[in-house]
């Protein structure tokens, strides 16, 4: 994963690098043959964080870091079931997308024809929290909506 400069006097400049994230502890399954992959990158704008959505070789597990110029350090791992829930089943193949929705859900799609909706847990039976914004393809906020959408349209 590379982080590069976008602004008048960076542009093209490459400001990080991480060559070793696919192989990190997290990312790696049977016995260092399958690599971890990255699934999406999103940008937190109301806190200035860049979060990494990470998924360990082919058994769709999934993992976020928090990354900066200098690191990118885990924060959470998603997981699946629990007692709110004992049949969720979450992914059971690779993860190809991701997108962050209103009130930190994030939803995922996967290689297992699968769409899975994750939430943080609460304050109290997570310490460190990851509140994202909704992507920034989510939908328009403000007065003239639709001339946002015809702006941003990809086509």
């Amino acid at each position: 994963m590379r982080i590069w400069g976008l602004g008048a006097e960076d542009l093209g400049v490459k400001k990080a690098e991480f060559i070793g994230l696919r192989s990190h502890p997290l990312l790696v399954r049977e016995d260092g043959e399958q690599m971890g992959y990255i699934v999406e990158m999103f940008y937190d704008q109301p806190s200035g964080q860049v979060f990494l959505l990470t998924g360990a070789g082919s058994t769709g597990e999934l993992s976020l870091f928090r990354v900066s110029l200098a690191a990118a350090d885990p924060i959470a791992t998603f997981a699946i079931g629990g007692m709110a829930d004992p049949t969720a089943t979450g992914h059971s193949g690779i993860v190809r997308s991701a997108v962050c929705m209103p009130g930190g859900l994030i939803m995922t799609a996967g290689e297992d024809g699968c769409v899975c909706a994750w939430k943080e847990q609460t304050e109290n039976e997570q310490s460190e929290s990851f509140d994202l914004e909704p992507s920034a393809y989510g939908m328009a906020r403000g007065a003239d909506r639709s001339a946002a959408r015809v702006a941003a349209a990809p086509y």
